[in-house]
């Protein structure tokens, strides 16, 4: 992987976990598309999205994602061989997402997930579909008609508890469940462009969720509004008394020069030698004289 690429996923990563409470191991979501496309890649998910992500790196499936990838390989008229992805998923933890799995459209499920190649258009189609499969999912709950699940819906449901409480990173090769989870804060996303594995930057939701709680951080708290009106008369007394002349703006009072600034300068003693002095560290030089021999009468 290139290195600006590297830095721009630490970068990213850095701010979800300085805002919202990322930590190692990173728990990955992944759905059947993104485990199709690593397999299509030959990318080995458990060994090479830990130095992708640079940290110890957990991937999850939930049991509605493993039971539409179980369903697909059980398929007799089936257009893509789901084995090799069945076998993969049931190595991966296993999230207990607590939904009754169904899925009436199998056809259109199997086309999505055999469907590799990464897409960002979204078709109206499809979102209105979508849509309309969310309304009456909603009216069943509202009817105490027991709600059915895909993939789809159990990621949306499980991401969208509590804003991403369980901290997941969702790897998904489907651009409208991407589009759905921009909405919701806190949620990390991450595709396949053919080899090259593409972390997202944050979603609006997440920039405005995350400048709203500073706002209210800054603020005042609930058990200081009652402080408030009682403040406000102390301040409001007291630039009254400062107008009535009571009690005038402080003045400043002159101070005294600083005692150590004001001393005489102290006069430099130079210490002169004389010249007629020899200096301790001469000394006379010796002189020899020879003696002359003296003549002797013999």
């Amino acid at each position: 992987m290139k290195i600006n690429r590297k830095k721009q996923i630490k970068r990213i990563l850095k701010y979800y976990k300085i805002n919202y409470g990322f930590e190692e191991p990173y728990r990955l979501l992944i759905d059947g598309t993104f485990i199709m496309a690593a397999l299509k890649n030959k990318i080995h998910i458990k060994e090479q999205f830990p130095k992708i992500l640079n940290g110890k790196t957990t991937p999850i499936i939930t049991d509605c994602i493993y039971k539409e990838i179980e369903m697909l390989n059980n398929l007799e008229n089936k257009k893509a061989d789901f084995s090799g992805a069945k076998l993969i998923a049931r190595g991966y933890f296993r999230h207990k997402c607590g939904h009754t799995y169904c899925n009436d459209n199998s056809s259109n499920t199997e086309h999505k997930i055999s469907l590799t190649k990464n897409s960002q258009d979204v078709s109206s189609d499809q979102e209105d579909q979508t849509e309309k499969d969310t309304t009456e999912v909603n009216n069943a709950e509202n009817q105490n008609i027991p709600r059915t699940f895909d993939s789809f819906r159990c990621i949306l449901d499980v991401i969208s508890k509590d804003n991403n409480s369980k901290k997941f990173i969702v790897a998904s090769q489907d651009p409208l469940l991407r589009k759905k989870l921009h909405k919701v804060p806190g949620v990390p996303l991450i595709y396949l462009n053919n080899q090259v594995p593409i972390l997202e930057q944050p979603s609006a939701a997440s920039y405005n969720h995350k400048s709203a709680s500073e706002e209210s951080r800054m603020g005042p708290q609930r058990w200081e509004y009652s402080l408030i009106p009682s403040l406000k008369t102390l301040i409001e007394d007291e630039s009254n008394l400062g107008n009535n002349g009571n009690r005038g703006p402080r003045t400043k009072k002159k101070k005294n020069p600083n005692p150590l600034s004001c001393l005489k300068k102290k006069k430099k003693q130079n210490n002169i030698k004389k010249l007629s002095e020899p200096k301790d560290s001469e000394k006379k030089k010796r002189v020899r004289t020879k003696r002359k021999p003296s003549l002797t009468n013999n």
